[in-house]
């Protein structure tokens, strides 16, 4: 496994025969900060209009929220999978 932010050694093939993505630990380090902002902002979102009582927005934000997450572990798991 590795770090978010280790460096990276090139090699022409991994274990499993295909070159490795070189900048996937700085792509997945700045995906996980987008994750951390995006539910920061739609978890205010979402205290914001269940407290004036809008259920149906708070509804959807935590369904925006829950598929963003998904995409997003998805494309997490993706780059690690390519990373040295």
């Amino acid at each position: 496994m590795v770090a978010p932010f280790a460096p990276l050694e090139w090699s022409h093939d991994d274990a499993a025969g295909h070159e490795p993505f070189p900048g996937a630990s700085m792509l997945i380090g700045l995906l996980v900060l987008m994750l951390v902002s995006v539910n920061l902002g739609g978890i205010f979102s979402l205290i914001m209009q269940a407290g004036r009582g809008e259920w149906p927005g708070a509804l959807s934000a935590a369904l925006g929220l829950a598929v963003l997450d998904a995409v997003g572990f998805w494309l997490i798991r993706q780059l690690r999978d390519q990373s040295p």
